[in-house]
């Protein structure tokens, strides 16, 4: 594994010396045996080097680096380095350890990265593949097709680079299903509770090798406190949590695409035909779930044998409501909110008043402007826009194609990102 710290020596040596910041490598070999968890390259050395280990740092599926430690010995090494070049040399010796890896190393900045990017989904993993979540799955009258959520904030955890032989984390969540109430089977909760403990041999300071999961699964019984005399306002409060879903049958979604007619035979402005719509806008639970209404509805349109929307009708308002149009880029980094054609937030019916968009939390995601502008990108469309007024989708088929991929390669990047 001194090739690996040789390497990135190497490495962020000619990072660093592209940005004219000249380091010497024996002092950049420090800094990587640092970021790896050794007070001293020569510590690092002695531990690669004993026999009586069953694993070093070259066995190691994961390797988790001490950033910390990695800055506090470049300034004990160079006193007089000024912050700012201190974080450069620290950042350019995580990327030169993350190149140095390869593919067969996934290299991680600190325990928190390493929770978000690799041991939540771990967690969930283990729990939906464990017998615990089959019982407890079996037992329930709900279907369970989503899968288990884990907080997103770190669990507490032991030092990781102090820890020997072995080192774990775990954490609790829920596990939300979906109950009918129309259907024939009497409802027994729609929640587990979930718990997951990871263990990994140590393999060196920082490496890890995966070494047993345990979990549990169990139905959560909180439900049987409530009031059932007020039934209604349980679902009504199950609803609000999962935010509003999109239904309507083919025969429902030709008549919203014909000219809209009131009682009398009359059309409707679209002022009024607006006031009558709900405005969803508050109701989604997240920009994520308004995506999906937003797919749901153009995948019902598509499944009209004739794909016309009428200029008057309730189905053209409604796409320039619920469709996106723009993911809007709010102040601060990589902030945005998913908004209508009108400029609303998305599902907003009303458009002839001032919103403030930081009113609307719900519908702000966080993520790199690069990869929205990479999913959302489209001919003769501005970075972040999915379309132009020259092919809504409510001018054919081929346009709402179109956006149906960018919806959807939209759902698909943020399930992976963090809601502002």
């Amino acid at each position: 594994m001194s090739e690996l710290v040789r390497s990135a020596a190497f490495q962020a040596a000619q990072n660093l010396s592209s940005r004219s910041l000249k380091l010497g490598r024996s002092h950049l070999s420090e800094v990587v045996a640092a970021a790896l968890g050794y007070r001293t390259f020569a510590a690092l050395g002695i531990e690669e080097n004993d026999p009586d280990l069953d694993l070093h740092l070259g066995d190691a599926e994961l390797i988790v680096l001490n950033v910390k430690m990695a800055r506090q010995r470049c300034l004990e090494l160079d006193p007089a380095m000024s912050s700012s070049t201190a974080d450069a040399v620290v950042n350019a010796v995580v990327g030169a350890v993350r190149q140095a890896g390869h593919e067969r190393i996934a290299v991680f900045r600190g325990v928190d990265d390493l929770y978000d990017s690799h041991i939540r989904e771990a967690m969930v993993d283990a729990v939906e593949s464990s017998e615990e979540a089959a019982d407890a799955t079996a037992g329930s009258n709900a279907q369970f097709s989503s899968s288990p959520s884990f907080p997103d904030a770190t669990p507490e955890v032991g030092d990781l680079w102090v820890a020997r032989s072995s080192w774990s984390i775990e954490s609790s969540g829920v596990w939300h299903g979906a109950y009918d109430p129309e259907g024939d089977r009497m409802f027994n909760g729609d929640t587990l509770n979930c718990f997951a403990r990871l263990t990994y041999r140590k393999a060196g300071r920082a490496g890890l090798v995966f070494d047993e999961a345990d979990v549990g699964a169990g139905a959560n019984d909180d439900w049987r406190d409530q009031d059932h005399e007020a039934e209604a306002s349980y679902w009504a409060e199950e609803a609000a949590r999962r935010g509003p879903s999109f239904n309507r049958s083919n025969e429902d979604m030709k008549a919203a695409c014909r000219k809209h007619k009131n009682r009398d035979g009359m059309a409707d402005s679209e002022r009024q035909q607006r006031a009558e719509m709900p405005d969803l806008s508050s109701a989604f639970s997240s920009a994520v779930q308004a995506l999906e209404y937003a797919r749901d509805y153009v995948t019902c349109a598509l499944s009209m044998e004739r794909y016309r929307v009428h200029s008057m009708s309730r189905a053209r308002i409604e796409m320039r409501t619920l469709l996106p149009y723009a993911i809007h880029p709010l102040e601060g980094h990589n902030r945005f909110i998913v908004l209508g054609r009108d400029y609303k937030p998305l599902g907003m019916a009303r458009k002839d008043e001032h919103v403030d968009y930081e009113a609307y939390p719900n519908l702000h995601v966080l993520v790199p402007a690069a990869d929205l502008h990479r999913v959302t990108a489209r001919a003769g469309c501005l970075p972040g826009w999915l379309y132009n007024d020259g092919a809504p989708p409510y001018e054919g088929r081929a346009e709402a194609k179109a956006l149906l991929k960018q919806i959807e390669g939209l759902i698909n990047l943020l399930r992976t990102m963090v809601v502002a």
